[in-house]
This record gives C-alpha cells, structure tokens and sequence, in this order.
C-alpha cells in the first residue's frame, strides 16, 4: 500500500498504540479501582469528639479512578531519588527537599563520589518494600510529574505535566501560591480528599450487595484496629518496640487488614498527603493528610480526623498515588482503523 492517506492512516495506528501503552503504563505500581461513581457523601457528625471535622458532607466522587494498592515503597522512590539527587545541593531541581527521605530501606551509596547523593537499599529481603518516611507534599508532587512525563531524567520534567511548578512559592504570613489542585490531564496526581476518603472508608457494598455506606475507621471497620507487630497486630499505628522496629515493617504485612477497595496500610505505615488545603492550626493555609503513622505519634485512623501542615514540611509524612483510568476504546479504534487500511489495500488492488 503506497498511497498517502493509507501512510497518513498507519500513522494514526502508531500514534494510538502509543496512546494506550503511554495510558496503561503502571510503572510497577499495583493500582486497586475505585468504582461506584456518584456516591453518597459522608454525613455522620461526631459532634461530642470532633466537632468540626472536614469530613461531613465530603468523599463523593463522580467518576471511576485508581489508587495504588500500597503507600510510595522505597524501591519506587528509589529511581526517582537516584535521578534527581545526584547533583550539588545548589543544583537540586526547585522544591526537593535538599536531604531526602527520613527514613526508608535506602542507605547512602559508599561507592558514590558524587555530587550530591546516591542510595542504594539494605541489605536485607524488606527493603524494597519499607514505606518512605519524609516526603513534603511538593516532593510527592514532583514525583507525579517525573511519573507523568515518562520518568525523564530530564530536571525540567519535574516542573509541568501533573502539577504546574511556576504557581508555586511561600508568602511571608506562612501561606503558599501554590495551584490548589493537578492539572487536567494529569495521569498520576496526590488524590483530592474526596478520593482519599472515599478509598479508605467508603464501601459499596456496606449493608448488603451494592448497597453502599460509609466506614468510621480504616480497614473496614467501626472499630479502632489492634496495634501490634506483623502477625499479631491490625497496625503498626500504635505500637512500638522502643527500638524502632514499627519503622522496619514493609509494607503490605497486614494483608487481613483491607480498604473496602483492596487498599493495604491505610492505618499504620505514614501520613498520606491529600491535595486538600486547609488551616494548620489557625495559621494560613496547609496541605491536608489522612491516616496514622508507624509508632505511637501522630494522627488516628477515624474518618473525622485529618492533619494539615506546610507543603514544604517533611515530618515523617509520605504519600500513595491516585491515577486515572487507562482510556477504554483505543485498542477498538486501531483496530477499526487497521480494517479500513485492509478495505483500502483491497479496492487499490481491484483497480
């Protein structure tokens, strides 16, 4: 076939493969779907012990998305790390956070010269899969869009494709610039709250097959889960070996203890950044997390509670990723163009 509108058709037929691959591109991420478009919001008021908890009226959400199945893991962060801190610290892309995570399955790598840093995991089986502890809501931001632009080595990927980096910056009184939401388009972003919520708490099938309600606390439960180690425990949330070992526990060593949607470690493992800004302590504006951390300190797991702090404020704070549906249709539609190219190859040859 040689005539221009079948080149001009075949190159549709690329583009789109592309398209779909570019689309279902996971990038190792183990994504659960997140469905029942149109749900009821969340109205239960606790007016005795949270009296003015955002969560009333909040957690509808209208479409169908994805949320992976486990908080950022130290061999994902890993990549991005290596990609971008190896580099003078006056040559860190704009907003990383100069020192990296606080704590995860990395170590600095021996071996490196420099500049900057360079990690490479433990020595030890856990150590791909420990939660990254000390990310600020920017880094987790810049992370969406090394993911969304093909995780390019390229340091100006890190500043437009989910989150758009010229609104950011800090004014004197404590508050930020920073575009309240992602992108449009956006294939990877820190979920809305309405997402987060919805993904920890909310079941479709709650009182009966698909009659939907909400959870008052993580794991599908009214109830607070039991604090304990791996095999004994619902969480790390809440206990503590006095060595540090709640920070150890890899992700995904509560496999009892589900979202209604198939999520791990929504209680315990770290703080999830959500892309709601609110007060942090009567001062202006924060980002907003959910859920509890490893260990005794900081936040619960009830769907009343919520934290606000500085975008740029790591703690021992991470985040787990919301994506977008892979478009449905483009495998039909290339292979309705490639029958058009075979219609067209015949009626040339019949003339």
């Amino acid at each position: 076939m040689h005539t221009k509108a079948a080149i001009v058709v075949f190159a549709c037929l690329a583009g789109f493969a592309l398209t779909s691959r570019a689309l279902a591109q996971d990038y190792g991420i183990d994504f659960v779907s997140v469905g029942a478009p149109g749900n009821e919001a969340f109205n239960k008021p606790n007016w005795e012990d949270y009296p003015n908890s955002p969560a009333i009226g909040r957690g509808r959400v209208d479409y169908t998305f994805r949320m992976a199945k486990y908080e950022t893991t130290t061999a994902q962060y890993l990549e991005f790390a290596n990609t971008f801190y190896s580099v003078a610290i006056q040559d860190l892309p704009p907003f990383l956070h100069w020192a990296g995570p606080t704590e995860w399955g990395a170590i600095e790598d021996p071996t490196y010269g420099g500049p900057g840093t360079r990690w490479k995991l433990e020595n030890n089986a856990d150590a791909p899969m420990k939660v990254v502890f000390g990310i600020s809501w920017r880094d987790a931001a810049l992370y969406c869009n090394w993911l969304h632009n093909g995780k390019s080595s390229d340091p100006a990927s890190l500043l437009y494709g989910a989150y758009d980096v010229s609104t950011w910056g800090d004014n004197a009184d404590g508050s930020f610039t920073d575009a309240l939401t992602h992108l449009p388009g956006a294939k990877y972003w820190l979920p809305t709250y309405d997402e987060a919520l919805k993904a920890s708490h909310y079941d479709p099938n709650r009182y009966g097959p698909s009659q939907g309600g909400w959870w008052l606390n993580k794991n599908a439960s009214d109830l607070d889960p039991i604090p304990g180690p791996p095999g004994v425990g619902e969480t790390s949330y809440g206990w503590t070996d006095g060595f540090g070992a709640e920070y150890d526990i890899p992700l995904g060593a509560y496999p009892d203890s589900l979202s209604p949607w198939g999520m791990l470690d929504t209680s315990g493992g770290t703080p999830e950044w959500t892309e709601r800004a609110a007060p942090k302590s009567g001062q202006p504006l924060g980002r907003t997390m959910i859920g509890s951390r490893a260990g005794t300190g900081h936040g619960g797991d009830s769907i009343y509670e919520v934290t606000s702090t500085s975008p740029s404020s790591t703690g021992l704070y991470g985040f787990r990723i919301a994506s977008a549906i892979p478009a449905p249709g483009s495998v039909g539609l290339a292979l309705g163009l490639r029958i058009f190219v075979l219609q067209r190859q015949r009626k040339e040859s019949d003339t």
